[in-house]
């Protein structure tokens, strides 16, 4: 009887065993394979998640992978799925980690640093550009597939590699002096172009075709679209100086920039179509930080004071139109984009005593959660966002992220 007891229990341990494991395996399983992977959402940076579903909102986790090592995060960590991450060192290593442990670990040549945001292919090769503009990438195993240098010649002091961008045929590259490359995903040039008055660092891309803010010495800078080929679709000259990146929404292109008038600095916000026509154009006194588009149309601008006093901050939710829906005002720092969910919004608002993740409705803009990382370490003010729906910020001093999450048995409720 005691021996049949004995095997029941054992039976039951099994059993308790492989359910945990189950259910562990089985909140990690959300994986971006399949598709190309960059950071602020997707090609056309347009800061949208609602493919992740909900943002978790439970509770404050932390992962420090390393305690020992000083080095931290240099570029936002980059997630292939719930537990794996791609994450470039102060020091110039790359790492991946599988579950919070070292898959493998790579060095990048000439006390290099990556120096740019990284992206993924489909297959989950990633790519990675450093300091001195040459691009790596990596198989998943953590095998050199190739390495390639932007331009033949040495980059100037002030100019710095741009944000990788993985297209749905090929990784484009570039530099702030001007240049921009497109290779294969096997590391073939397929072309070069050139802008010899400068681009912005952060490049994106409607349909493939890439678009970019053009500097000029007079601060009327312009956006441009090119095609696939890397040939000039179009240009559009502004009266302004473009400070951010073009995002591109489902049928319009957003950006946005800075106009000086005697001693009055005004702010501007342009809709153009793919085609290169003005849709709308928006004058503020506050000044655009970032842009966000929903699927749906809708805008997020987050925007600031530029004046002396108390630091205010503003979220402006406008329809396709550039009519405001609603706008939200903040006394305190927002140093990243409005991350978009298929309900809510979230962002990190930071004074000069306390950061926190900010989530707010959707719809009316209210806020209903904020996770305190007050007394973590420094970290990152560049989200990585899981496909879960986790938000996480990487450590500057020491590898790993402070996050936004639930445990893990609650992902494994049925409701």
């Amino acid at each position: 009887m005691k021996a049949k007891t004995h095997r029941f229990l054992l039976l039951l341990l099994s059993i308790g065993i492989a359910v945990i494991f189950f259910f562990v395996s089985g909140c990690s399983h959300e994986t971006l394979k399949g598709k190309p992977v960059n950071m602020l959402g997707d090609a056309g940076r347009s800061n949208s998640f609602e493919q992740f579903g909900g943002f978790i909102t439970y509770g404050t986790y932390t992962d420090k992978y390393d305690v020992s090592e000083k080095a931290g995060a240099i570029v936002p960590p980059l997630a292939l799925s719930n537990e794996e991450f791609i994450y470039a060192t102060t020091d110039g290593r790359i790492i991946a980690f599988i579950v919070g442990e070292k898959f493998w670990e790579k060095k990048l040549d000439k006390g290099a640093v990556a120096n740019g945001m990284m992206c993924a292919d489909a297959e989950q090769n990633s790519y990675i550009i450093d300091s001195n503009g040459m691009i790596y990438s990596f198989n998943y195993d953590g095998k050199l597939r190739w390495k390639h240098t932007v331009t033949d010649s040495p980059l100037g002091e002030s100019t710095l590699p741009c944000d990788l961008l993985a297209l749905s045929d090929g990784v484009l590259a570039g530099t702030t002096d001007g240049v921009v490359c497109k290779f294969s995903f096997e590391g073939k040039r397929l072309w070069t172009a050139s802008f010899p008055s400068g681009i912005e660092k952060t490049l994106s891309a409607a349909d493939d075709c890439p678009l970019l803010c053009i500097s000029s010495e007079n601060e009327q800078d312009t956006l441009a679209m090119l095609s696939q080929t890397g040939s000039v679709k179009w240009k559009r000259a502004t009266d302004t100086r473009l400070v951010k990146y073009p995002v591109a929404g489902k049928s319009a292109i957003y950006v946005a920039g800075l106009r000086y008038v005697g001693e009055d600095v005004l702010s501007n916000v342009f809709a153009y179509d793919f085609s290169g026509n003005l849709l709308w154009r928006k004058d503020w006194s506050l000044v655009p930080r970032s842009i966000s588009v929903a699927e749906n149309g809708d805008i997020f601008v987050n925007v600031f004071n530029a004046g002396l006093g108390d630091q205010v901050s503003a979220v402006f939710k406008m329809n396709e139109h550039g009519k405001i829906i609603w706008k939200k005002f903040f006394r305190y720092s927002i140093p990243t984009p409005v991350m978009i969910s298929e309900t809510s919004l979230a962002y990190l608002g930071v004074t000069s005593n306390t950061v926190g993740l900010y989530f707010l409705d959707r719809e009316k803009g209210d806020n209903f959660n904020v996770q305190s990382f007050s007394n973590e370490l420094p970290i990152m003010h560049a989200a990585t966002v899981r496909p879960d729906g986790a938000i996480s910020f990487a450590y500057y001093q020491n590898i790993g992220f402070v996050r936004a999450d639930e445990p893990w048995f609650h992902k494994s409720l049925p409701w």
